[in-house]
């Protein structure tokens, strides 16, 4: 990774994202013997496939990757552990969904009608709109959304991957900027162009 010229390994790089100007926190994670670090979308990473692998290798601590099957490649990978998580059937989705809702409703002091309703009004978006079973059949994305259904802005899910994933994080940032300790927008979308 290049900045202002120079290379900087992945390590270094993870540090200065995540303690930006405090030289004070970068050698204090340094120092730190248990880190976990979770890396996503390594398939994209095709073209620094080799200086990834090796860069990987010399991180210290606990390493976790995910990547979808499409274009994932086992070579240089042999020493990890892997895991496949596999999308849910119709019926586990049905009965996550049931739990989340309910869930969500003891935890926020609600009716159990805000459940059914939610419940019923999410089963209808997805029968609607069958392009985003794909997406629904994922547990951590089916959670968000149940957890994300009351935001104004998620009223009617679109059809389009991109679009969901937009409207999805619009809503996270207006929750995050509601809150009167919250960064400034602005800041919070720096920072998720380094994830």
């Amino acid at each position: 990774l290049l900045r202002g010229g120079r290379r900087l390994s992945l390590k270094e790089f993870a540090f200065r994202q995540a303690a930006g100007d405090d030289g004070e926190l970068r050698d204090a994670l340094a120092q730190t013997e248990r880190l976990l670090w979770l890396c996503d979308d390594v398939e994209s990473l095709y073209l620094f496939r080799e200086s990834v692998i090796s860069e990987f290798a010399e991180l210290p601590g606990l390493l976790v990757l995910t990547s979808r099957p499409v274009g994932y490649r086992l070579a240089g990978f042999e020493s990890v552990t892997h895991f496949e998580l596999l999308p849910m059937s119709g019926e586990e989705v049905d009965r996550c969904i049931d739990e989340t809702f309910l869930s969500l409703s003891e935890e926020r002091q609600t009716i159990w009608d805000w459940a059914e309703g939610r419940t019923a009004w999410l089963k209808q978006q997805f029968a609607r709109k069958p392009r985003l079973r794909g997406i629904i059949r994922q547990p951590l994305f089916l959670t968000y959304l149940c957890a994300l259904s009351d935001a104004e802005r998620l009223q009617e899910l679109p059809e389009e991957r991109a679009a969901f994933y937009e409207q999805c994080l619009e809503t996270l940032i207006d929750m995050q900027t509601a809150r009167n300790d919250a960064p400034p927008r602005a800041m919070l979308l720096a920072g998720l162009a380094y994830l």
